[in-house]
């Protein structure tokens, strides 16, 4: 279980630094395992991405970029942390989701992009 764990931990961090693309790139492309975070707001979005162990990694995503993950096995769990409290998604994989100012919780959200 640990070396399942270290594992999953190394493959978030690697696939975390290493692909990022600009929104406004056409044809944003991604496989059926994986999914796609685009930034929408003006600073930068800070998500925790992660399974369903509670093996969470912090993401920073720049104003305007695009993270691509790597292939999951499962569905992918994102929190987003507002003070001490956190809201917590299961996401499916083969999608993209977009990160954007919601005015209504005066916080950041992330939404699927239909």
């Amino acid at each position: 279980m640990t070396k399942l764990i270290t594992i999953f931990t190394i493959m978030l961090t690697l696939a975390a630094c290493a692909v990022t693309q600009t929104a406004t790139r056409p044809g944003i492309e991604i496989s059926p395992g994986q999914i796609a975070v685009i930034n929408e707001t003006d600073s930068l979005g800070a998500i925790y991405i992660g399974d369903k162990a509670g093996n969470f990694l912090k993401l920073e995503i720049d104003p305007g970029e695009v993270w691509i993950s790597p292939s999951f096995r499962g569905r992918p769990h994102v929190r987003i942390y507002y003070g001490e409290h956190f809201e917590e998604y299961l996401l499916m994989t083969g999608l993209k989701y977009r990160l954007y100012q919601d005015i209504r919780k005066n916080r950041l959200d992330i939404r699927m992009i239909r």
